[in-house]
């Protein structure tokens, strides 16, 4: 009694667990291999502590996506291409990709999603190093820059979490704006 959208979608999920289950079988020890399947994971971790129970894990990763496929393309040239393809292939799934998604933006909490606030929750993530913050990174879609998270420094997290900025005209003063960084 599943429409065909349905059938895909638990295909989609079969295939995902049936993936995820291998390499967790091959990696028990989450020594690389099993890593790269938290592409995502470090920055939406950080944004799911901040948005629970409000926002659903798999929507937070799908923004941590997008943030960390733009940590890669700063880092390593991952193409505008790929993350368009990235981005268009989560909408689809009717996913946020932005922090400026108004999911997000319609939550109180929200106002809390600082980029401080991130990186002090990234801190305790399990796939970091000590004070180095770990994220996989993509070189292109399906392939990685390393076989594991590789080490990102705060500095390109919180340029890459600042990214957004608004540009507000000061009426009462010509020729001055006001510019405010997102998140």
């Amino acid at each position: 009694t599943r429409t065909e959208s349905q059938s895909l979608l638990l295909d989609v999920i079969r295939g995902s667990v049936g993936v995820k289950a291998r390499i967790v079988t091959i990696d028990e020890k989450e020594t690389g291999l099993r890593n790269l399947v938290n592409f995502g994971h470090t920055i939406g971790h950080a944004i799911e502590a901040v948005l629970t129970p409000e926002m659903l894990h798999g929507e937070c990763i799908s923004i941590g996506m997008i943030l960390e496929a733009e940590v890669a393309r700063y880092m390593h040239g991952l193409s505008q291409v790929a993350i368009g393809r990235l981005t268009r292939c989560l909408k689809e799934y009717e996913l946020p990709v932005s922090l400026s998604d108004s999911r997000v933006t319609r939550l109180a909490k929200s106002l809390d999603v600082t980029v401080d606030r991130l990186l002090d929750i990234m801190k305790v993530d399990k796939k970091n190093s000590g004070s180095n913050k770990k994220i996989v990174l993509l070189s292109a879609i399906g392939d990685t820059v390393e076989d594991k998270a590789s080490t990102v420094s705060d500095d390109i997290i919180r340029r890459v979490l600042s990214l957004g900025a608004t540009v507000t005209p000061i009426l009462e003063q010509p020729n001055t704006a006001k510019v405010t960084l997102s998140t």
